[in-house]
């Protein structure tokens, strides 16, 4: 009939995307400063990652606490660790607010 065909076999291989690591973190935290005395404020799982997938448990996350509007409020720097744990102190008498 005129008509040729070709087969042909060919296999495609799909490969896990890439998750990109969540969180979840409050959006907002107020903290009062001591009238009289300096203490520090430590907030255990103040940060919580969440489960990556499978294919990407192997995969380190890394946080960290790129700017602080206003450090002039601590006399210790927040610090973020790979716990997801928030430390600083404040200076007392200090009113303001800083976005970290």
């Amino acid at each position: 009939n005129g008509v040729d065909t070709t087969f042909a076999l060919f296999s495609v291989d799909v490969l896990p995307r890439n998750s990109p690591p969540a969180f979840i973190a409050p959006t907002e935290l107020v903290a009062i400063s001591s009238v009289s005395e300096q203490s520090v404020v430590t907030l255990e799982g103040f940060l919580q990652l969440r489960t990556p997938p499978a294919d990407e448990a192997g995969q380190n996350v890394t946080v960290s606490i790129t700017s602080i509007s206003n450090q002039g409020l601590f006399s210790q720097l927040p610090t973020l660790d790979r716990s997801g744990t928030l430390s600083f102190a404040l200076i007392p008498h200090q009113v303001g607010e800083s976005l970290v």
